[in-house]
C-alpha cells in the first residue's frame, strides 16, 4: 500500500482514497436527490456536502479533498441553478453563496492536509525518539551486566550472594553497582554504590568508579583513604558527577567491619538472634561535591553467623514514602528471611516487591559464617 510523504499528503493508499472518493462525491449527490430545489434554505446542502469534503479530505488526502469539493461545487451549482424551474431567491445572492461554500471547502481541505501532515510528521519523531531511547536503554543494559562481576571472590568464614535487578521503566536506566574485593589471607572488601542520574553517561561513571575502587582496595584497603581517592578521580574525570558508595572491609577471623560512608544508604546487620540494627559510623558526604573533603571511618563487631546488606535506595524508596518506612520493611524482611545469602537475596527482593521497583536495585549480603 501506498504511504503519504510527510510534508505533501497528496494521496493516501487506494482503499482510503476510494473510499474518501465515496464519502466526498457521493454526499453531494444524496443531498441533491433528497434536498428540493425550491427550500431556501442553503445551510440545508451546504452543511452535509461541507462534511463530506472534511471526511474526503481527512480519508483519502488533498487531491480526494479537491475533489470532492468540485463534486459539491457542481451539485450546489445545479441546486442553485436547475435546468427547469426559477428560484425565488435573487440569482446574485446564489453565486455569492456558491462562492463562500467553495472557498469555506478549499481553505478546509488545506487547513486539514497541514494538521494531518504535521501530526505525523510528530508521531514519526516521537517513534524515532522512542526507538532510540530504547536502543540506549538496551546498550546500557549490557553495560552493566557486562561490568558487574560474574564470577565473587571466595573467602573462607564468610559466604556472600548478589542482587542486581534493573528498574521497570525502560527509560531509567541507572548506575547502582557494587564490588567485592578480597582483602590479604583472610579479609573481604565490600562496595555497594549509585551513580546519580540515568542513561549511558551514568554507566560509564559506574564502571569507572567500580573498577578504581577495586584497584584502590588492592594497594590500601582503608575506607577513609579509598574514598578520599576515589572522591579526587571523579572529580578529576566527571567533574559534574556525584555518587554515593559504602564501602569497608570485613575482617573475618575478627569479626569487625570498618566501613566509610559517602552519603548512601545504612548497610544492615542481622545479628544471629535475628535482631536488625543499621550501621551509622563513618557517615560523610557523597563523591563529587569538593576537592577537600575527608570522609571518617568506623567500625562495629559482629557476631558468628550475623548477615551484613549493602543496598541501594531503590530497595528501600517508594514514591510519596519517607525512608524510614523502607528501612523498617527492609529490617522486618531481614528478620524473616533464610539464613543462606542467595535464598535471602530472594525473599527480601519478593518482600520489598524490588522487581517492580521504579529505580535499579542492588543487593549485597555477607554472612559470617566461622565454624
Amino acid at each position: 500500500m501506498a504511504t503519504p510523504s510527510v510534508g505533501r499528503r497528496m494521496w493516501t493508499g487506494p482503499r482510503s482514497a476510494l473510499l474518501g472518493l465515496v464519502v466526498g462525491v457521493g454526499l453531494p449527490f444524496v443531498v441533491a436527490a433528497l434536498v428540493p430545489h425550491d427550500v431556501h434554505r442553503m445551510n440545508i446542502a451546504m452543511v452535509p456536502m461541507l462534511f463530506g469534503v472534511v471526511i474526503a479530505a481527512l480519508v483519502g488526502g488533498l487531491i480526494v479533498g479537491v475533489l470532492a469539493c468540485v463534486a459539491s461545487a457542481a451539485v450546489l451549482s445545479y441546486w442553485y441553478f436547475p435546468p427547469r424551474g426559477e428560484f425565488a431567491v435573487d440569482r446574485g445572492l446564489d453565486l455569492l453563496s456558491l462562492g463562500m461554500f467553495v472557498l469555506i471547502a478549499l481553505a478546509f481541505v488545506v487547513v486539514l492536509d497541514r494538521l494531518v501532515v504535521r501530526a505525523t510528521r510528530e508521531t514519526e519523531q516521537r517513534v524515532r525518539s522512542e526507538a532510540a531511547l530504547e536502543s540506549e536503554q538496551r546498550i546500557t543494559r549490557e553495560l552493566q551486566l557486562a561490568i558487574l562481576p560474574a564470577v565473587l571472590p571466595r573467602v573462607p568464614g564468610v559466604e556472600v550472594a548478589t542482587r542486581y535487578v534493573g528498574a521497570t521503566d525502560g527509560r531509567r536506566a541507572g548506575g547502582d553497582w557494587y564490588a567485592v574485593v578480597p582483602v590479604g589471607c583472610d579479609g573481604m572488601a565490600l562496595a555497594i554504590g549509585d551513580v546519580a542520574g540515568h542513561g549511558v553517561g551514568a554507566t560509564a561513571v559506574m564502571a569507572q568508579m567500580r573498577h578504581a575502587l577495586r584497584a584502590f582496595a588492592t594497594i590500601d584497603p582503608d575506607p577513609s583513604r579509598v574514598l578520599e581517592r576515589l572522591n579526587q578521580l571523579l572529580l578529576f574525570s566527571s567533574p559534574d558527577a556525584l555518587v554515593s558508595v559504602v564501602y569497608g572491609v570485613l575482617d573475618v577471623p575478627n569479626r569487625r567491619w570498618h566501613q566509610a560512608n559517602a552519603g548512601h544508604c545504612l548497610p544492615a546487620i542481622r545479628d544471629p538472634d535475628a535482631t536488625v540494627r543499621f550501621v551509622e559510623v563513618g557517615n560523610g558526604p557523597m563523591l563529587g561535591l569538593a576537592r577537600d573533603v575527608r570522609f571518617p571511618s568506623g567500625s562495629v563487631t559482629l557476631d558468628r553467623g550475623s548477615v551484613l546488606a549493602l543496598y541501594t535506595d531503590g530497595l528501600i524508596e517508594r514514591r510519596g514514602e519517607m525512608l524510614d518506612i523502607g528501612m523498617e520493611r527492609l529490617a522486618a524482611s531481614l528478620r524473616t528471611a533464610p539464613e543462606h545469602p542467595d535464598s535471602m537475596c530472594d525473599a527480601i527482593l519478593d518482600d520489598l516487591d524490588a522487581r517492580e521497583s521504579e529505580d535499579d536495585v542492588a543487593l549485597v549480603l555477607a554472612n559470617l559464617n566461622l565454624e
